[in-house]
Parts: C-alpha cells; structure tokens; sequence
C-alpha cells in the first residue's frame, strides 16, 4: 500500500532535518573560521574514506568561506557518491555566483543535481538554481524549462518549483502540458503550484480551465495542488474562475473532488459561494460538512448561515459539530448587534441544549461559546453592569475572575460557568432537582458546589438575568 501524501512529507522532513541539522551545527562557527578549521574541512571533504555525515558537514561550513579553494572543492563535492555531500555541495554553490564564469558553472551543476537520482540533491539543486537567477546568471531559466521539456528527466517537480520562484512567465505553456499529461503525479503537482504561483504575471484565461482540470485529477496529491492554485488566482483577480468551481460543487459525479472544491469555496471570500456552501454542509460526507462549515468565517454576515449553522450543531460526527460551534461563533460576532429577540433566545436554546450532549469536548465548546454570547449581550444591554453584578452576587466564585468585573470579564467567567452547569448531561437551569440531589456527580468547581446549594427561586432568579440578556 502506498501513501502518497506521507511520503511526500516525510521527504520534505528529511530536507528540513539536514538544513536543521547543519544550521545547528554551522551556530558553532558563527566566527569567521580560522584557516586551520578551512584546512580541516578541505581536507576532510577531499578524504573518502572519512564518515560521510562529517564530510557533508564540512561541505556545509565551505559554503561560507568564500574562496576559491572552497569553491572548487563543492564543485568536485557535486559529484560525490555521498547524498548528503552532493546535496550540500549543490546547495552551498549557490553562494558563488558573484562572478559570470561562475554563474556559468553553478548553473551546470544546478542543472546535473536537478536530474540526481536523489530527492534532496533535486531539491538542494532547485534553490541553487533560482540563486544563479537571482544573480544575474543569463539563461538560467530557459535551461530549467528545456530540462522540463526532456525526455525521461527525473527533475520535473523541483524544475517546476524553480520556474515559479523565478516568475518565469515563458514557462506556462509548458506547465499547462505537464499539469495536464504527465505520467508523474509529482510532476503534476508541481506543474500546477507553479501555475498557482505565477497566475498574476499574465492574462489568466490559459490557466483558468487547466487549473480546473487538475481538481478533477484522479491524484489526491495533485488535487491538493489544485485547490491552493485555483485560491490564488482567484486572489489574483480572476473572478470567474470561481464559477467553475461553484459548477463543480453541483456536479453530481464529483465524490472523488468535492472535498478538493469544498475548501476552495471555503477559502473564498466571494458572496456567490454561499449558496454552495450552505448546500455542502448536507453533504454525505463528514469532511465536506465540515469544511462548508469553515467558510462561513468569510462570509459571517450573511443572514442566512445563522440557522444553518445552529442545525449543524446537532451533526453526527464531532469534527463537524467542532465546526459547527467556530461558525455560530463568527456568525455572531457579525450579527449580534441586528439579531432580534427571538433569534437570540433560539441561539440561547440551541446552545443551552446542546450542553446535554455525552461529547465532553463538545459540552466545552459550547459552553465558551455561550460564555461569549452572554459577554456580548451585556456589553450591548443598558444595564449590562447592574446584570453583570447579579450574575457576581450568584456565584461569588466569579468575583476572583481576572479583569475589572466588566460584563466581557463575567462572560469570561461565565463560559466557564456553563461547562459546570450540568451533570450527567442534564441542564441544571432548567432541571435544579438533579444538582440537588447530587444525582448529577461530584462538583467540579467552586462554582458547581455554589449551584448545588441554589433553591427554585434561585435559579429562576438566575434564567431571569440570562432571559433579560437576550431580550
């Protein structure tokens, strides 16, 4: 069994590991180094027979000497039998292209370590080969694509990243095909997050349908690349392309992409996904649940996600209701200020009630989240103060609750209130007998100890103050 996206980070964590690795070590040497030191790692790096983390080690260190001895000892480390020596060779000649003769010849060696056997030389060659570019080197880039271009070339994703980082425009047409019709999902991959990354350098109308394209692709890795790529240029001033993507999320043959379409609606902050997003969030499929219910951030102020999102609530799958809890959230931040009595006090019910759900970190979410929706009703209510002391007067356990006791610093303390408020998932504000009892299980607060003690009129006296908060 194969794992695609595993292995392509694991890859990426081994090349962040060796640059870890030897910057660590490097931290040692942050004096300019002796001559002796220099004549250790020439000697070291020149001597085969010497461990091969030491030699990659000291072919790091020669990257900053700049000399010519150092110089001509990486280009002979390039070709190393050693991975890590050749990757570090490669990398380090990316600091010697102060001269064109020398730009001539890192480029050569970019271009050699670009079609290594070896992921990390490739790696290490595509960051030495955008430095001869940045450089100055002369034809650096048009020698990147040709090697994209060649037969049986082992570089294609890292030339691809190489053609984006250098905003090299030519390069699109070329990438187009690859994204298209390479055999390599990598490839693929890479052809497309270039295409993402170079979508504001021209006209996008070449990109629009092979982006769209590529979030079809039968590759999940590829369709990952798709989806960040299509978000960028859309960011990048391409309007419509959203609409193929709204298209797609109507396509009734789209299970094996929808999830790919989903965050990209989501990312979107263009008020025509919405209706897509609000049609997603009944989807069979959990992942696509809860990524509809991420973008609803972009869009918080839109009348219509309020109730979509107190029904999601009630989701099966706890990721979704997580989801769930983070958009009621931002839905109310947006429209607290115009939500009327009734929409409050459904809001207050909903959440209420799902405090009797056996999910514990679904209790906790709610009940901070209930906690913000009580502070923002007494920072808006004309006598947010005087309730915020009764709320005090009620649980004293309050009163040592950080801040100047202002009604946000009781809604602080409020949500955690409410995750004490109920035992055994039964709501002690409606049901008191079950806190009296103790029926409900040990106090976890001092707070639940105080509710534990409260009366009947005790805890209509408490629900009045709530009911006066969302009036």
């Amino acid at each position: 069994m194969e794992f695609p996206v595993l292995t392509k980070r694991l890859k990426g964590l081994t090349s962040l590991f060796m640059f870890l690795l030897l910057t660590q070590a490097g931290a040692a040497h942050a004096e300019p180094p002796t001559e002796a030191q220099v004549q250790g790692w020439l000697d070291q790096l020149a001597t085969s027979s010497v461990p091969g983390d030491v030699r990659a080690e000291a072919a790091y260190q020669l990257a900053r000497v700049q000399d010519e001895r150092a110089y001509q000892a990486l280009l002979a480390a390039a070709r190393d039998r050693s991975r890590d020596v050749r990757a570090n060779a490669v990398r380090g000649l990316g600091n010697f292209t102060d001269t064109e003769a020398r730009r001539e010849a890192v480029a050569d060696v970019a271009l050699a370590g670009l079609d290594d056997t070896d992921h990390l030389v490739r790696g290490m060659a595509e960051s030495t080969a955008v430095a001869v570019h940045r450089a100055g080197g002369t034809g650096i880039a048009e020698r990147v694509l040709a090697a994209l271009d060649r037969e049986g070339f082992r570089g294609g994703e890292d030339a691809a990243v190489a053609l984006d980082r250098m905003n090299f425009a030519p390069a699109i047409p070329s990438l187009i095909r690859h994204a298209r019709a390479s055999s390599d999902r990598n490839v693929r991959a890479g052809a497309v997050r270039a295409l993402g990354g170079l979508a504001n350098l021209r006209g996008t109308n070449d990109l629009k349908p092979a982006l769209l394209r590529a979030l079809r692709d039968h590759d999940h890795l590829v369709r990952s690349a798709a989806d960040t790529a299509v978000t960028r240029l859309e960011r990048a001033g391409d309007t419509e392309v959203i609409e193929g993507v709204i298209a797609m999320a109507s396509d009734p043959a789209n299970g094996t992409y929808i999830e790919n379409v989903t965050k990209v609606l989501a990312d979107s902050r263009d008020p025509r996904v919405i209706e897509s997003l609000i049609s997603l969030t009944g989807h069979s499929q959990y992942l696509v649940r809860s990524g509809a219910l991420r973008g609803f951030r972009n869009h918080a102020s839109d009348p219509r996600l309020l109730n979509v999102a107190i029904a999601a609530l009630r989701d099966s799958e706890s990721d979704v209701r997580s989801r769930a809890v983070d958009a009621l959230g931002a839905v109310l931040k947006a429209q607290y200020a115009g939500l009327s009595a009734g929409e409050k006090r459904r809001v207050l019910n909903a959440l209420v009630a799902r405090m009797a759900s056996s999910d514990a970190h679904h209790r906790r979410d709610v009940a901070k989240l209930l906690g913000r929706f009580i502070a923002q009703g007494l920072s808006r209510h004309p006598d947010g103060a005087e309730i915020s002391a009764r709320i005090r007067e009620c649980f004293p356990s309050l009163a040592s609750a950080p801040g100047s006791g202002g009604p946000s610093d009781v809604g602080t303390g409020v949500h955690y209130l409410f995750d004490v408020l109920f035992f055994g998932g039964v709501p002690v504000l409606t049901v008191i007998d079950a806190a009296e009892s103790g029926s409900g299980g040990r106090p976890a607060s001092s707070a639940s100890s105080e509710i534990q003690r409260w009366t009947q009129d005790d805890v209509r006296a408490f629900q009045s103050l709530i009911d006066q908060i969302v009036q």
